[in-house]
């Protein structure tokens, strides 16, 4: 939500969400954060940032 509402220009922002998903990748609830994402409208912003987590 943070990203989202500085107009999602952070980079230091994003680079520790793609952080936390790589590092979490074995214990993340992926089923709970995207209801999560999807309760505050940032569904776009959760899949994207898993298709990057996984690929770096």
């Amino acid at each position: 939500m943070w990203f989202r509402s500085g107009n999602e220009v952070s980079h230091r922002q994003w680079r520790d969400v793609l952080g936390e998903l790589k590092v979490q990748r074995a214990t993340i609830d992926v089923p709970t954060l995207r209801v999560c994402a999807a309760e505050v409208g940032v569904t776009d912003l959760f899949e994207k940032a898993q298709l990057a987590a996984s690929c770096g």
